[in-house]
């Protein structure tokens, strides 16, 4: 329970306009208590006793991110709202760009929710880096050239000149190794090598059993010995290559794709953004975490992670300040109308049902909830005692609804649990026997 729940303000602050740093509401003695929150000897970032639950809630979440992560969301909220205004016209820009689609969290999701749609293609992510960088930048226009380059008919040509020929390529050898007799081998400490030198541009190739030389340079090595560099990416440098798009040496452009940066596990455990397949793209992503195109990029670029790593309109650091304020405006002025129906609690709100049952909307305790951000259980009016989550969720297409909207419809469907129960199954499990 939090310590400052059900106090009141301390009186040198009732004569100072103290608004809710959530819902905006200005102090009024008669009709709020206040929540102090750590930062409450700050005049104007005090939290109601209705927001505290979900705007703690969502400080909890925002500490498991990275301290990057952290350090932005409260050095620089604007910048989430900013952001979040860019990507609804970056989304829009290019017929090649595809985003998306995704849920809260990550969550897979069958059709587009909202418009904080992570990239999932590397055109996507050039339209995003442009906005970050700015337009003009000489490395951002060559990562055009190398997404245009790979725009080729595949199938109007026989020449090794696409991604996909030179894969085709790759296979076509392995094949012949599996299908030749022994008369087409030689051993050496390496192992059986096909007895071939290929050739592919200015490039020299040697396919063996496990790996392949390309300049000498060895990939798929796993004696540990050699960093390892990933023979699947061969098709992209190598194309690279052939269309002079970076002439600088194979094994060096292999290490920079193979890099396992801060910034790539990130977007590896963020189930919604794909990461980039082009080489170059791939290392301009790294560089703009990095900073290499001036810090403010940089931030852009990790404010756009966090909106595609959390559902923003679920959570305070990241929804609209302007949407969340309204949606938990109409939150009050329904407890407000009906107070004997409506009950604050310290864990969210207690809602008095047609049915007699009583129930409690919260944040989540139970991990199968977090995807909704909310729980309802029902209360003992004697004890402590509560039961287990309810299987209410949001339908889906009102999954981008600010949770002060979701909560608002939450307290009207409970208030009348009879009624609401006839449609949805769960509520009526829960209800009385006689009803």
């Amino acid at each position: 329970m939090p310590p400052h729940v059900g106090k009141k303000m301390p009186e040198e602050y009732t004569t100072a306009e103290l608004t809710c740093k959530s819902c905006q509401q200005i102090y009024n003695p008669a009709k709020m208590s206040w929540s102090q929150a750590d930062d409450d000897k700050v005049i104007g970032t005090a939290l109601c006793d209705i927001c505290e639950p979900w705007v703690e809630y969502s400080r909890a979440r925002t500490n498991k991110f990275p301290e990057w992560a952290r350090t932005l969301v409260h050095d620089d909220p604007g910048l989430i709202d900013e952001t979040r205004a860019a990507l609804e016209k970056i989304v829009r820009q290019n017929h090649n760009a595809q985003w998306g689609p995704r849920g809260l969290n990550g969550r897979p999701h069958p059709f587009q929710i909202h418009t904080q749609l992570g990239p999932h293609n590397d055109w996507a992510w050039l339209e995003f880096i442009e906005w970050c960088v700015g337009q003009g930048h000489p490395d951002i226009i060559h990562g055009f050239n190398h997404a245009e380059a790979r725009e080729g008919d595949d199938w109007m040509s026989d020449d090794l000149d696409t991604v996909a020929s030179i894969t085709d390529w790759f296979t076509r050898i392995r094949e012949e190794i599996e299908a030749s007799s022994d008369d087409f081998f030689f051993t050496s400490e390496e192992g059986r090598i096909y007895a071939e030198t290929h050739s592919l541009g200015d490039h020299e190739i040697i396919v063996l059993e496990s790996t392949i030389h390309v300049d000498e340079v060895e990939f798929g090595d796993q004696s540990g010995e050699n960093y390892w560099l990933d023979p699947e990416i061969l098709p992209e440098l190598l194309f690279d290559s052939i269309h002079g798009l970076d002439t600088r040496p194979i094994d060096f452009r292999a290490e920079l794709y193979s890099l396992n940066t801060q910034c790539l596990q990130f977007i590896g455990r963020v189930r919604n953004i794909c990461a980039p397949s082009i080489p170059y793209v791939r290392e301009l992503v790294n560089r703009l975490s990095h900073g290499d195109f001036e810090m403010e990029a940089a931030r852009r670029f990790h404010a756009a992670l966090i909106l595609w790593s959390s559902h923003p309109e679920r959570e305070f650091h990241t929804c609209s300040k302007q949407a969340w304020a309204k949606s938990f405006t109409l939150v009050r002025e329904i407890v407000s109308e009906i107070p004997t129906e409506v009950r604050i609690d310290p864990m969210g709100l207690l809602v008095e049902g047609s049915s007699g049952n009583l129930y409690r909307i919260s944040t989540p305790s139970a991990k199968g909830w977090i995807y909704d951000g909310f729980e309802v259980r029902t209360v003992s009016r004697i004890s402590d005692e509560v039961s287990a989550p309810i299987c209410i969720h949001t339908a889906m297409q009102t999954s981008h609804l600010p949770m002060g909207d979701i909560i608002a419809s939450l307290i009207l469907m409970l208030r009348d649990d009879i009624e609401s129960a006839k449609s949805i199954g769960p509520l009526r499990n829960v209800l009385p026997d006689n009803e």
